[in-house]
């Protein structure tokens, strides 16, 4: 590749440019709708996409593990797959280390990370906000009157600590101490995680009367403990999820939860990189996509 590529031109037709999609899972309901976000705007632009997988999942699918676990599985080295046809690259989580991302940059490749922060990056990231829904919802229980608040999460993946974080901020502006007794762990993001931390909730004794889940899916799975042992929800425990996934209308109590639009994280991230390819300047850092909290009946609303 050439050391000093031009500015490309989007909308040529077939001379058009080309993106390439770095995931480590090109699997699974987020990076499905991240994806066809994507599409969508490329449809729009007339550029072609070519979606690239860095991770070999061993055996594993998508509903065995959490895809933040598997992207924390950073591929040591990464081929470069289609190099001479890719313009700039989209990176989704960690799918390349940061040597990958420097050799992108010398190619005169442009490249956005998505969904994730690569420690020494100097570019366009594109991130949920993960603050403003969870703020939205602590206030919310408040509202409701619950003043013992729980969290429950997978600690281990970056947005679950940002809504952790985004939590206790929440409790602090509504005048309530945090109370690290109150966070339960996860062992991932999944129903299964949801059910551990359940559990720890339960041999706890159930010291909280509402819980903020670090997803929907660890939600889920609370719910299904807590009224397997007894407990009627909303009235026993509140629950509120984040990223308003389908199954969460479909339950009872149908899920509140914090909406994050993966669709709109890849229009933007694409958005992005098409301004880069036709050789404007895009400010380095984060670029967050709003959330907003949506109340339904686990919170106790009607």
């Amino acid at each position: 590749p050439s050391e000093n590529r031009r500015p490309v031109t989007a909308g040529r037709g077939e001379d058009g440019p080309t993106v390439g999609i770095l995931a480590p899972l090109l699997a699974g309901p987020y990076m499905t709708d991240l994806i066809s976000g994507v599409c969508a705007a490329a449809d729009d632009a007339k550029v072609r996409l070519i979606a690239i997988q860095t991770l070999d999942p061993g055996g594993s699918s998508p509903s065995e593990h959490s895809l933040p676990e598997l992207a924390a599985r950073v591929p040591s080295q990464v081929l470069r797959i289609s190099w001479d046809r890719v313009d700039g690259v989209l990176v989704v989580l960690n799918a390349v280390e940061l040597s990958f991302l420097d050799t992108v940059a010398a190619a005169g490749k442009p490249a956005v990370v998505v969904s994730d922060d690569i420690e020494g990056f100097q570019g366009a990231i594109v991130r949920v906000d993960n603050r403003t829904g969870i703020v939205e919802a602590v206030s919310h229980l408040v509202e409701h009157g619950h003043r013992r608040i729980a969290f429950a999460g997978y600690l281990a993946q970056g947005d679950i600590r940002e809504r952790l974080a985004a939590y206790r901020e929440a409790l602090t502006s509504n005048g309530i101490e945090p109370d690290d007794s109150l966070v339960f762990s996860a062992s991932n993001s999944l129903e299964s995680g949801g059910e551990i931390a359940a559990h720890s909730m339960l041999d706890a004794g159930m010291p909280s009367t509402a819980v903020l889940a670090g997803t929907d899916f660890n939600a889920i799975g609370i719910m299904k403990v807590l009224s397997e042992a007894g407990l009627r929800l909303p009235r026993d425990q509140a629950v509120v999820g984040f990223d308003d996934v389908d199954a969460g209308s479909s339950i009872r109590p149908t899920l509140s939860t914090v909406h994050q639009s993966p669709q709109e994280i890849g229009r933007t991230a694409f958005g992005l990189l098409l301004q880069m390819l036709g050789g404007r300047a895009v400010h380095p850092g984060r670029h967050l996509v709003p959330t907003i909290f949506v109340a339904r009946e686990s919170c106790g609303c009607a």
